[in-house]
């Protein structure tokens, strides 16, 4: 209880689990290919500023509703809010970063992903 009431994750994942969308566990996608992300923050209090690392998205739907953002960098995610993000990957056999901009997490080696463009 004492961790939660300061606020110190040891894990902020994606996906679930701790290197789950790393390696060989990371997103594929051919160039061109529209590549679509649901993100949820499970919470309880911190926000996300998602966004893939080398990328703009196309389209962020503002917490998963109908309001749709174009041409994003980053989106806020609030704690037990949602967001989906849409992009058209253009680069050729390249890692793209998944982040959620919590420096002092990844730092700890948390929050990480991964996206691979394939040509």
């Amino acid at each position: 209880m004492e961790k939660a009431l300061t606020e110190i994750a040891d894990y902020v994942v994606f996906n679930g689990s701790v290197g789950a969308m790393v390696g060989d566990n990371a997103i594929r996608a051919d160039i061109g290919e529209k590549v679509r992300l649901f993100v949820g923050n499970g919470g309880p209090n911190l926000v996300s500023s998602f966004h893939i690392i080398g990328e703009i998205f196309d389209n962020v739907h503002i917490e998963g509703g109908s309001l749709v953002n174009k041409n994003v960098q980053t989106t806020l995610v609030p704690a037990g809010g949602a967001a989906r993000t849409e992009t058209d990957l253009f680069w050729e056999d390249r890692r793209l970063g998944l982040s959620t901009r919590r420096s002092n997490q990844a730092y700890r080696g948390c929050c990480h992903g991964d996206s691979r463009t394939q040509g």
